[in-house]
């Protein structure tokens, strides 16, 4: 089995992020994040060898819209490329995921189904990349403090990016990448 792992994202304006980085400037001041970027994150699990696991995946990409409409999304496989950031700040990623379970069995069923693949498995989740600045705190500060005011949801005011009631939310390490896998 072998396990690709798609980032996808708006070609033009994401509004859910967009709207998110408006409530952030206006919710957090000075701490909100300088910059704030949405994927939708694709977990496949292909049962094929090495050799033939791309072919799949660009079948998938090609001919299904379950992953991305092509005219409106584009992705990273892998990781996501890391610009260099000044020592002033520090960059975090955020995995949002649904604490049910999503019918991947069906989904996977219907994709090999209708194009011939051997997909055994899939989970999607989203993933919020942000650069804050330092402002003279450590890592683990700035980490609470996101926590704190975008995760945790104890008051109306706090924890926007997740529902408690269907989301839970993590700090993950992303691995990088240099190339986009589709063109803008």
């Amino acid at each position: 089995m072998k396990r690709i792992t798609i980032y996808t994202y708006l070609k033009n304006t994401d509004l859910h992020c967009l709207s998110a980085f408006e409530v952030m400037k206006d919710t957090m001041g000075d701490a909100a994040p300088e910059q704030l970027k949405r994927f939708v994150v694709w977990d496949l699990d292909f049962q094929v060898d090495d050799s033939r696991c791309q072919a799949q995946l660009d079948l998938i990409l090609n001919k299904s819209y379950r992953i991305l409409n092509p005219n409106k999304h584009a992705y990273y496989q892998g990781g996501l490329p890391e610009d260099t950031l000044s020592p002033e700040y520090a960059r975090f990623h955020v995995k949002i995921e649904k604490q049910y379970d999503q019918d991947e069995a069906a989904i996977c069923a219907q994709m090999n189904r209708q194009l011939g693949t051997k997909l055994c498995g899939l989970s999607t989740y989203v993933v919020y990349s942000m650069v804050v600045a330092k402002n003279g705190l450590s890592r683990g500060a700035l980490e609470d403090n996101i926590r704190i005011t975008l995760l945790d949801s104890r008051s109306i005011q706090q924890g926007f990016l997740v529902n408690p009631l269907f989301e839970i939310a993590s700090f993950i390490s992303v691995p990088s990448t240099v190339v986009a896998a589709s063109s803008d």
